[in-house]
């Protein structure tokens, strides 16, 4: 049983979320907001995860006539990774929307942003990946797509009699939904989803 991380052709049962939906409705957040070019950082590679976000993210953009001039993958889910998103930034003028691969990273980013003399969402939208119960709590607050993570656990645990009864494993995929926050629409906020398989 594999849980948020499916493998390609693998004989074992997984239950994760529609990262590819969720990569799309970033893409389209920010085209809705008028933002022309984007940057996005994800997790490291090899994670399939990330690898769906980034890919769908950037596909989706590119659809919408939303520029995405820096792409990049982070060694660490640390301080290193920001210092890469902010060069980034740096390398790349002009940039007024960031899509962090995960909530931490975005969150960092959005200190690192303010010492920089940049206002969010003002000069830079950041949006995030998984809605952790932080993301309501910084500020500004973080625009995230949330994925079901007790739903998660919860079809997972479900699944393990029918597995060990023999049945066949396979892929469950669940939806994801857009909470938007400060970080990218000011004061507005809601929820937008689920996101498309």
């Amino acid at each position: 049983m594999l849980i948020d991380e499916p493998v390609a052709g693998s004989s074992v049962m997984s239950v994760s979320v529609d990262n590819r939906g969720g990569g799309r409705m970033v893409a389209e957040h920010f085209a809705a907001l008028g933002r022309r070019r984007a940057a996005v950082l994800g997790a490291p590679e090899g994670m399939p995860t990330s690898s769906a976000r980034i890919e769908s993210f950037v596909q989706r953009a590119t659809e919408l006539g939303l520029g995405v001039p820096a792409i990049g993958t982070a060694e660490r889910r640390t301080g290193d990774a920001v210092d890469q998103a902010v060069r980034m930034l740096d390398a790349h003028p002009g940039i007024d929307c960031f899509f962090a691969g995960d909530d931490l990273l975005a969150i960092h980013l959005l200190g690192a942003l303010a010492r920089r003399g940049l206002r969010v969402p003002e000069d830079v939208a950041v949006c995030g990946f998984d809605d952790i119960p932080w993301a309501a709590l910084v500020s500004p607050a973080l625009t995230s797509v949330a994925q079901p993570a007790r739903e998660l656990g919860r079809r997972a645990v479900a699944a393990v009699p029918g597995l060990l009864e023999g049945e066949e494993p396979g892929d469950l995929v669940l939806p994801v939904e857009l909470v938007v926050r400060e970080s990218t629409a000011g004061t507005g906020v809601g929820r937008q989803g689920p996101g498309r398989p």
